[in-house]
């Protein structure tokens, strides 16, 4: 169990750690469960319950926590850390890398008037002083997922060494000292001193929320959001076309903020054929209607879903997103 963006465990408000360390006294990591299944030939296979968060068995809390935290990706679809634990090893021969936590914006000095935007201190961040962050600074642990044979830790320019990466595992920099700035991770083929970065991952530390940013879900395979004979040549114009749209609150060099919550609404211009069928953020805890058109952003995130026609998106239209101070974002949605 896990949930995104979050890495301690707060049973107050109904968060569990992204980072893949939890699971029911019945149950079993992502690493535990699958490597043991991937290593054993006598294993078949298995079944990940489930590959979405869904509402209900809000296992481990209870009310007013309003769904489950088992998902693969949450419920917006947005992925978890651990999903690219799944990814690495589903998919080995695509090279990935992928930092854990998904953000560089701590807050270091326990000043709520310093640095608003950045993420309270704790679980698999630490104060260095035991009275608190103020004096001594953070130090965090930063696990990295991924399927090259190794990966290297870069902060601010300075390698914190090289790792091999355990088959069905993951990687571990345990109390990285936490100085704002740049994040990188990098996968190789070999520990050879000249070998050439296969694949990246980067963080950078944010600022104060400047403005939305709005996308497709999932560029890559646009056509996951259309149904039917939509690409086919004699797609009727009333056939019904459902497109995701994902929002993000970024500064002003667009690094997402990662404690951002702002309340983004989403509204469609150049259709009346078109409307926004509701939005989700991937909170457990949120009881915001899903039919909803506007949302709090989930450590700076919140999607949209729009059902429109094969002709409305024939002739397109817009999809604009806002947030009261904030800038505001639009997607022209069209072939």
């Amino acid at each position: 169990v896990s949930d995104r963006g979050e890495y301690a465990n707060d049973p107050t408000n109904g968060y569990v750690t992204g980072y893949d360390t939890e699971a029911p006294s019945w149950g079993q990591t992502a690493e535990d469960a699958w490597s043991a299944i991937l290593e054993d030939d006598f294993m078949a296979g298995g079944f990940t319950w489930t590959g979405w968060d869904y509402k209900g068995e809000p296992t481990p809390y209870q009310w007013p926590n309003i769904n489950s935290h088992f998902g693969i990706l949450d419920m917006a679809g947005f992925f978890k850390d651990r999903t690219y634990w799944y990814q690495a090893w589903y998919l080995p021969s695509t090279p990935l890398v992928h930092l854990v936590p998904d953000h560089w914006t701590w807050d270091d000095d326990a000043n709520p008037t310093t640095n608003p935007e950045r993420a309270v201190c704790e679980g698999m961040c630490r104060p260095k002083d035991p009275k608190g962050p103020k004096e001594g600074g953070a130090a965090v642990d930063v696990w990295a997922f991924g399927n090259t044979a190794y990966v290297e830790l870069i902060l601010n320019g300075k390698s914190l060494g090289r790792q091999a990466m355990p088959q069905y595992g993951h990687v571990a920099w345990e109390a990285v000292d936490y100085a704002a700035g740049e994040l990188v991770l990098n996968g190789y083929d070999s520990d050879d001193t000249d070998a050439e970065v296969v694949t990246s991952d980067s963080l950078t530390t944010a600022g104060p929320a400047a403005s939305l940013t709005i996308s497709l879900m999932h560029q890559s395979d646009p056509s996951f959001y259309f149904k039917g004979a939509y690409n086919e040549a004699e797609a009727d114009s009333s056939e019904e076309v459902m497109v995701v749209v994902s929002a993000e609150v970024v500064d002003a060099d667009g690094v997402r903020v990662p404690t951002a919550s702002d309340s983004v609404s989403f509204a469609l211009e150049g259709t009346t054929t078109s409307a926004v069928l509701g939005t989700g953020s991937g909170d457990p805890s949120d009881h915001t209607p899903d039919h909803s058109s506007s949302r709090g952003a989930y450590h700076g995130m919140v999607a949209a879903l729009i059902q429109t026609h094969a002709g409305s998106v024939t002739s397109g239209f817009k999809v604009v997103a806002t947030a009261d101070g904030l800038d505001s974002a639009t997607l022209t949605i069209s072939e």
